[in-house]
């Protein structure tokens, strides 16, 4: 299995250039989907996320070796419980899975290659992959008993300062999305059914790969260790990898995968590059 690809890509405002060559790579239930966004701004996102998606999985499979896929030739389905994925006769032909989330500035897409013939491929494998930010208007008490577990709540309050609860508030809400988008069943899973510890958790810096067009690339992130995750112990999927990680002092992210034992790439795109993806690899 090739390393897990977390690529970070930050939203610009689009031109009516940009967006018409973007509207050109979805399909059309994309763009109906899209067009019931009453905002321009929610409207450019929404375009931005599911074009960003296609042109991210073109470049990935491109540099991958593993075919030339143009962007408006992605196939999405959905899971028993709404998580996107390629449809069969993909991921047959590609053997790629993914995840994305998508906040505030920024689009986050996880990537996977299995490389083992397609009938060795483990079907318990699962990816879920969350972005947050700070929202000051959330009223963080009101949320903690209805869907934390008890230990979060009690570390989360013996905290000393409103920042820092607010701050470990969201970071657990990222690991929990992770979490329940890497088993696929959302929140049919109460998020009080299983918990982080965080107490301990420090973050260091780490590499990221900027676009190819950039002679220098100051975007750093921050990752954790492994993260401790205490859940149903009938859980088929008993092996689990949980990571939570800074872009910045405003947004952070959370990434969650089973069974495997895989390295982590980090990789910057930005707009400028990200139209190139499909004559060039940025």
């Amino acid at each position: 299995m090739s390393p897990l690809a977390l690529y970070f890509v930050p939203f610009n405002t689009l031109t009516k250039k940009e967006s018409i060559q973007l509207r050109g790579i979805i399909s059309d239930d994309e763009v109906e989907r899209v067009e019931r966004y009453i905002g321009e701004k929610q409207q450019q996102q929404s375009l931005f996320v599911r074009a960003g998606l296609r042109i991210l999985l073109s470049n990935y499979a491109k540099e991958h070796l593993i075919g030339v896929i143009e962007p408006q030739y992605w196939v999405f389905t959905k899971g028993k419980y709404g998580k996107p994925k390629l449809t069969d006769e993909l991921f047959n032909q590609t053997k790629i899975e993914f995840n994305l989330s998508h906040s505030g500035d920024w689009l986050l897409v996880g990537i996977i290659h299995h490389t083992q013939p397609i009938n060795e491929i483990n079907s318990e494998f699962c990816l879920g992959v969350d972005v947050e930010r700070d929202r000051k208007n959330t009223k963080i008490h009101s949320i903690l008993n209805r869907y934390f577990a008890k230990s979060e709540v009690v570390d989360l309050l013996a905290l000393p300062s409103e920042a820092l609860q607010r701050e470990r508030f969201f970071d657990l809400w990222a690991c929990k999305e992770s979490y329940i988008k890497a088993t696929g069943k959302g929140l049919s899973t109460p998020l009080g059914s299983f918990s982080f510890d965080l107490k301990d958790t420090a973050l260091v810096s780490t590499n990221v790969i900027g676009d190819k067009s950039e002679t220098t690339c100051d975007f750093q992130l921050a990752l954790s260790e492994k993260l401790k995750l205490t859940h149903n112990p009938n859980d088929i999927h008993s092996y689990w990898n949980s990571y939570l990680g800074r872009i910045d002092s405003t947004y952070r992210f959370a990434v969650t995968y089973n069974k495997i034992k895989t390295k982590i790439s980090f990789k910057l795109h930005k707009l400028e590059c990200l139209f190139k993806f499909t004559s060039d690899v940025c």
